[in-house]
């Protein structure tokens, strides 16, 4: 592999500082303009304090309205402040950090500049983040949204503000308040999961944890995962009932209870987030080393560090590079476009996750 020469790696460590970022306080901001320098230069011009001014590499300004938010990278497009694109995460962990790493390069590449706000999994931040934007006039919003109610209020009033949003998190299921929706095809990769299980597992009797009843996707998923399941093991449902639910707690409860039942079970099969946290805390509460835990639906970013650590099989979940490229490419089209009711929703492909990685169909 070439190495790296001394001035290309201190532009790889200025751009890394540059899209680094803890929340909603002060952080570095850079200009590509500065990375052209220290490349031109030829020296090593990596300051040495990443919050202080040096050689005018790095700067820190308040997020008010006309200066550059504080944690922003530039893509040094023509208009300045008037092309800054929020990237707004749950987490910079998981599924948000590396959508958040490639988006981030893709917008800079395309000349906008960036900034990124970490909501630590809290609402109240996320919608912040949102006012924060559309009082500083920025071109768009890019959201891996928490959630769809309070999402929707804070994308209907950022759009208000003149500001479009482009999701990439939870459906909404309202059209026409976001300017795009990236949307991951989960369905279409139900049938791989099941027939990963089946050939791992060899398709023992399972208990499946469906979501709320007013959740139509968690309900066309379980049962999609029971038809591919009937198809490639002739395994059913161990219960007379399917359990619906979508807390956590209630989900732990459910399973510890049902497995002191039914000491067969060899697969808890859930439908969401929820379902699966709650299903991992009740197999482990009940020290069923014996029992696998899946997900249909992984949409947090626990999910992924759950599948890391080996608690959670294997979930159906988003390719992050695929949403954030497909992310740059709406925007692109909608700044050309202006239209708020052209192709909405963009369809992408999901992924299964296991511990040993991304398993592909065959």
């Amino acid at each position: 592999m070439k190495r790296l020469c001394l001035r290309q790696a201190a532009a790889v460590l200025i751009l890394c500082l540059a899209v680094l970022t803890t929340g909603c306080g002060s952080g570095p901001v850079i200009r590509s303009r500065d990375i052209v320098a220290a490349q031109e230069s030829g020296g090593g011009l990596v300051p040495e304090e990443v919050n202080g001014a040096s050689d005018g590499i790095l700067e820190t300004a308040p997020a008010e309205s006309g200066t550059v938010p504080s944690g922003s990278a530039s893509g040094g497009a023509a208009g300045g402040i008037h092309q800054m694109i929020y990237i707004i995460i749950p987490t910079d962990s998981g599924f948000s950090a590396e959508g958040r790493e490639v988006l981030t390069q893709a917008l800079i590449g395309r000349g906008y500049d960036v900034t990124v706000r970490v909501c630590d999994d809290d609402i109240g931040k996320q919608t912040a983040a949102f006012a924060e934007a559309a009082a500083y006039a920025a071109r768009a919003v890019v959201c891996s949204n928490m959630d769809k109610t309070e999402t929707l209020a804070s994308v209907r009033e950022t759009r208000e503000a003149g500001v479009p949003t482009v999701l990439v998190g939870r459906e909404l299921d309202v059209s026409g308040a976001a300017a795009g929706q990236i949307i991951t095809n989960k369905a279409e990769r139900i049938p791989d999961l099941a027939d990963w299980l089946t050939e791992r597992d060899g398709g023992r009797p399972y208990l499946l944890l469906r979501g709320a009843e007013n959740d139509s996707l968690a309900s066309d998923l379980s049962d999609l995962y029971k038809n591919a399941v009937r198809r490639t093991a002739g395994a059913d449902c161990a219960g007379e009932e399917i359990q619906k639910t979508d807390d956590a707690a209630e989900a732990a409860a459910l399973t510890a209870a049902y497995l002191a039942d039914h000491p067969e079970i060899g697969t808890i099969v859930c439908a969401g987030d929820a379902q699966t946290v709650g299903a991992v805390q009740g197999v482990e509460g009940a020290g069923r080393t014996d029992v696998t835990v899946i997900c249909l639906n992984g949409e947090s970013d626990d999910i992924a560090s759950l599948v890391e650590e080996g608690r959670v099989a294997a979930a159906v979940v988003r390719s992050p590079e695929r949403v954030a490229l497909a992310a740059a490419e709406m925007l692109d089209n909608f700044f050309n476009t202006s239209a708020y009711s052209l192709r909405e929703r963009y369809y992408v492909s999901a992924d299964i996750l296991t511990a040993d990685g991304i398993q592909l169909p065959d």
